[in-house]
């Protein structure tokens, strides 16, 4: 009998869900904020898995897994001058008296910046930045103290996680011990907290804060949110995680999660290839990974053509050093050629100033002889193009100008050619997809309403697409009520208005259907 958090044995079993048994300060981390449900899952630990989240039961699609809110957060090691109540980015207008810019004395004053300032002023030291144009190294121990300060609660949900301090090298040893040990220990007098203690918060954070900008006009934040940084990582996730706000995260299932399946979170991007996947994953997080996809060496979405016949050339082997080999012939590159060869496509995608319409049509042709036409980079042009033709479509909607035909086709077709790919790469709901989803409904309508008026659609075929259109409709708005939770309420007007358009026109369809199989019983 352990809690299904902390792991402690003083703990009791829950008398609503009867699924675990939970201490007292963990019973916040179990349940919603209201009180209304308990969250289904509960942290075991193994010698080869660490410790890992498992279902404690059945998990549908889109059910709130686990919400949670961050114990830390702060700027970045090196980041642009900011506020540290705020994080707004500030210039030299407004300085508290522990030197650090400010927005004003409000946020000088504020709860979040409180601890460290007293730290700072109590020590003498008063921060002096010199550089307002480009990121500075003042911040490196901010984020570092807001943990050592935590409250008992929160330091021992913060001790429970890995740092893994000995992967850092020598040389970020050193640097991290000069940079911040010392300065917290010597400059700032804080001799209360050993070395080991504070290099393992500096682990603590490289190996689990979640790096995300904290809105509009401000700078880039870390987050430190311990259930969260509890889950392990896969490619292939069966959660997604919504970032609200005021920072806090809520887990969703992205499809069906059975009982006892181990629950993941994906650290890196859908679209990005095995190379940057498996790079990144060892770089920040220090291990490799081997989920299905990472396993898989003949994944198309890293495949590229052969330059001496044509054909697909995929990776060779698993690792960091295998190279790319064509099955046709035996042209082999490295791992290297292949990393440059995505480079350059990736400077292409991002070079872009002008009408991106024509450029990325125009991109697509010219790499189809480079890579493969589902590599993970065509995979990204797709989506560029589709946010493209869609506030194309939005643009000329509400000048009053009518669609043309051919681009709305071939809306359809990317769409259609995304969502089949997205759903393979990353199953289940996800951001990409519904964005996705939003722009292909209403040209989907318009094709669909056209063949049909055009007589080139039978009554039987017009309801059978029109059914599944409503279904992807009726997904679209769940998506923005539920999922999205409401965030883009235009958005979500939208959706709601062209579900009713196509409704009206399902309507149209089944009464037309009814009147001729009422003339085929006449006849």
């Amino acid at each position: 009998m352990f809690c299904f958090l902390c792991h402690i044995t003083e703990c009791s079993l829950c008398l609503d869900c009867r699924l675990l048994f939970v201490c007292e300060a963990c019973v916040p981390f179990h349940k919603s904020k209201d009180g209304s449900s308990c969250y289904p899952f509960i942290v075991l630990k193994t010698e080869t898995l660490g410790r890992h989240i498992v279902a404690l039961r059945d998990i549908e699609e889109l059910e709130i897994i686990a919400e949670d809110t961050p114990v830390a957060v702060g700027p970045l090691h090196v980041t642009d001058p900011m506020c540290l109540e705020c994080h707004t980015r500030v210039g030299p207008d407004y300085f508290c008296e522990c030197g650090f810019p400010m927005c004003d004395s409000v946020c000088a004053q504020g709860e979040n910046h409180r601890k460290e300032c007293q730290i700072y002023r109590e020590a003498g030291v008063r921060v002096q930045i010199k550089d307002w144009d480009q990121d500075v190294g003042e911040y490196k121990a901010i984020m570092v103290l807001r943990l050592l300060c935590l409250d008992a609660t929160s330091l021992t949900r913060v001790e429970l996680l890995c740092d893994h301090v000995e992967s850092l090298t020598e040389n970020e040893k050193n640097v991290y011990t000069d940079t911040v040990v010392n300065f917290i220990r010597d400059k700032l007098k804080q001799k209360m907290w050993s070395k080991e203690q504070i290099l393992r918060m500096v682990g603590i954070i490289r190996s689990n804060a979640f790096q995300m900008s904290a809105g509009k006009g401000k700078g880039n934040i870390r987050c430190l949110l311990p259930t969260l940084s509890t889950f392990n990582h896969s490619c292939m996730a069966n959660t997604r995680v919504f970032e609200r706000s005021d920072h806090s995260a809520c887990v969703r299932a992205k499809f069906r999660i059975n009982k006892g399946d181990e629950i993941f979170l994906r650290y890196t991007e859908a679209s990005d290839g095995v190379i940057e996947r498996r790079e990144k994953i060892r770089d920040n997080w220090n291990f490799e990974c081997i989920c299905p996809r990472c396993l898989n060496v003949r994944d198309l979405c890293d495949a590229l053509l052969c330059t001496k016949c044509g054909e697909k050339m995929l990776q060779q082997a698993l690792g960091f050093t295998s190279p790319w080999a064509c099955k046709a012939c035996d042209n082999i590159i490295s791992r290297e050629e292949v990393k440059m060869i995505e480079k350059k496509i990736r400077e292409k995608i991002e070079r872009n100033t002008g009408d991106k319409i024509p450029y990325y049509e125009n991109l697509m042709i010219e790499i189809k002889k480079e890579i493969h036409p589902n590599h993970h980079l065509m995979v990204v042009i797709w989506g560029l193009l589709i946010k493209a033709y869609g506030k194309m479509m939005r643009k000329q909607e509400s000048e009053g100008k009518g669609w043309s035909l051919k681009n709305v086709r071939r809306q359809v077709k990317l769409c259609h050619d995304a969502l089949v790919m997205l759903e393979r790469i990353d199953p289940g709901f996800s951001e990409e997809a519904s964005k996705i989803l939003n722009e292909y409904t209403a040209p989907r309508l318009m094709v669909i309403q056209f063949d049909y008026q055009k007589g080139k659609m039978a009554v039987a075929e017009a309801k059978s697409q029109m059914e599944l259109l409503l279904t992807d409709m009726r997904k679209s708005v769940k998506d923005s009520e539920i999922v999205m939770e409401n965030t883009d309420m235009a958005g979500l007007k939208r959706a709601k208005a062209l579900l009713n358009d196509g409704q009206l026109f399902y309507e149209e369809i089944l009464n037309k259907n009814r009147l001729e199989k009422q003339k085929q019983k006449e006849i």
